[in-house]
């Protein structure tokens, strides 16, 4: 049975949003961890979020896959 394109399509829009260890064409703005503070890059816009939130005072909400798998697992065990 084959596969709908949209399921392809949407596989490729998620990753695309997502924080990147490497600079690419459109994650180019350099940001860290806010748990262990590991370099990642983002787009224009989730630099722009997490400046805000940043500048009003919030913790930097921004997670490495790592640490993002961690919290994930914590919070299903409690």
């Amino acid at each position: 049975m084959g596969r709908l394109r949209s399921f392809y399509d949407s596989k490729n829009a998620e990753s695309a949003f997502r924080p990147t260890a490497t600079k690419t064409e459109t994650n180019k703005h350099e940001m860290f961890c806010g748990i262990c503070g590991e370099k990642l890059f983002v787009d224009e816009v989730l630099f722009a979020k997490i400046s805000n939130a940043i500048e009003e005072g919030l913790d930097n909400p921004l997670l490495c896959e790592d640490c993002e798998e961690s919290y994930e697992e914590s919070a299903r065990s409690q």
